[in-house]
């Protein structure tokens, strides 16, 4: 049996956590992931998701350097947080991978899906799409399928086949109001980080 040796510790987490914070990563999500906490992972991969949205959404528009000032994450915080979580999750004995943490991994991996997978690529362009989408909503932006489009960097037909049986706006919503409801919760645990924006 291969024994994975771990390399990941709470002592990281504090002395990262100034930088955590400036990206608006809850500090205490990445401390119970250590203990392999099903939530907190599930929590945190949602939370980068939405982070890799507002990159791509920002590079899209023509910004550039932002990896290198610091403005939004890196691929290599990116991985180094997932590989933290499947570390934990060995370390702890508990290898049930939550469904958030997947969809992160095999965005990251890049990984090209089978023709048996065919329908299940079709639900993670719908999820990122409709993450996309909350992202515009959260800026202040139209939601359009065009728009969307241009985020993800394919054509206009594609996002309108992916969601050709459903209501691509109301939807929208939904994921909005999730977006929405795990900003509220990082505030209430973490009241400090809420003052420091209104300062």
């Amino acid at each position: 049996m291969i024994e994975v040796s771990t390399s990941f510790s709470l002592d990281w987490v504090v002395a990262n956590e100034e930088r955590l914070q400036a990206l608006g990563i809850p500090i205490g999500d990445v401390e119970r992931i250590l203990d392999a906490d099903e939530a907190s992972a599930s929590r945190l991969s949602l939370r980068l998701i939405e982070l890799l949205v507002e990159r791509r959404a920002r590079e899209s528009s023509g910004e550039t350097h932002l990896v290198g000032r610091g403005e939004v994450i890196s691929d290599t915080l990116v991985n180094y947080l997932v590989a933290m979580m499947l570390d934990a999750l060995d370390w702890n004995d508990n290898m049930i991978i939550p469904r958030d943490l997947i969809v992160l991994i095999k965005h990251q991996l890049g990984t090209e899906v089978s023709v048996e997978a065919r329908n299940m690529e079709v639900i993670l362009n719908r999820e990122s799409a409709l993450w996309a989408g909350a992202y515009l909503k959260n800026i202040g932006k139209p939601v359009s399928f065009g728009a969307v489009a241009e985020l993800m960097h394919v054509e206009r037909s594609t996002v309108l086949r992916w969601f050709k049986d459903g209501d691509f706006h109301k939807e929208v919503d939904e994921w909005h109001a999730i977006m929405e409801a795990l900003r509220a919760e990082t505030l209430a645990s973490n009241p400090s980080s809420g003052s420091d924006e209104t300062d």
